[in-house]
């Protein structure tokens, strides 16, 4: 009973609010066990984007020379950590994320704000003029950058290497790229183009074409088929031809 209750829950969109992107995301995180059932047990995370928000206000405020350097090279718990006992900030948007799951589970609501994760958004991207409250944005690109923060404050530091964040374990993928010449005398492969993203982006038009084509064909034959369109110049120098781009996805 409790299991359908928390299926059954909607997101709220009011007119002007212009949450449906957002909603998306938040149903998608929600709907997938593997990710919030590991994200309801992780609390513990780190606030490196407020800790330099802040760098930067008192820097401008007060700039004396003993401010800015205190500010900068030692910086307070309540900027650098969280957990269940310090409670959640307004600009996180990894606490946010916590806010909307606990809701999911314990409120009683059959639909529930998602106004916690669009305010924290708005703040966390302020300063890139992202995901301003009532904007529409696309969903896709508000997913990856969801994952991303996750990533980030899952580090004690922004340029730690990550050992297994949680947004890696279920969403991280290697795609390997590379051109191969078809030319008869030529064969020449480039070398392989190595990216670690969290989406993988595929033209739906060609996609709904190749099933419309190919009715029997299995989604993954269908993406094989699509990525088989994309061309790409040979990258020996002396030949320039059209050449097919190979794609493979792994797991991290």
């Amino acid at each position: 009973v409790v299991l359908e209750m928390e299926r059954s829950k909607g997101l709220r969109n009011e007119v002007g609010h212009n949450n449906c992107f957002l909603n998306v995301c938040i149903q998608t995180l929600w709907h997938l066990p593997p990710f919030h059932l590991i994200f309801n047990d992780s609390v513990h995370h780190y606030h490196h984007q407020q800790q330099q928000q802040q760098q930067t206000t008192t820097s401008t405020t007060t700039p004396t020379t003993t401010t800015t350097t205190t500010t900068a090279t030692t910086p307070t718990t309540s900027t650098t950590a969280a957990s269940s006992s310090q409670g959640t900030r307004a600009d996180c948007v990894f606490c946010a994320l916590h806010v909307i799951f606990s809701n999911y589970k314990f409120s009683e609501a059959r639909v529930l704000p998602p106004d916690a994760l669009r305010m924290a958004l708005d703040a966390a991207f302020r300063q890139q003029n992202r995901f301003k409250l009532g904007s529409l944005d696309d969903a896709a690109e508000t997913l990856d950058a969801i994952l991303g923060y996750i990533h980030e404050c899952s580090l004690p530091k922004p340029e730690t290497g990550c050992s297994g964040c949680i947004a890696h374990k279920i969403f991280g993928v290697n795609i390997a790229e590379q051109v191969s010449c078809l030319r008869h005398g030529c064969k020449a492969q480039s070398e392989p183009l190595l990216q670690d993203s969290f989406s993988y982006y595929v033209n739906t038009v060609q996609l709904r074409h190749a099933a419309w084509e190919k009715p029997l064909f299995a989604f993954d034959e269908l993406l094989n088929q699509v990525e088989t369109q994309d061309v790409r110049e040979c990258s020996n120098e002396k030949c320039k031809a059209p050449s097919p781009v190979s794609r493979a996805m792994l797991s991290e």
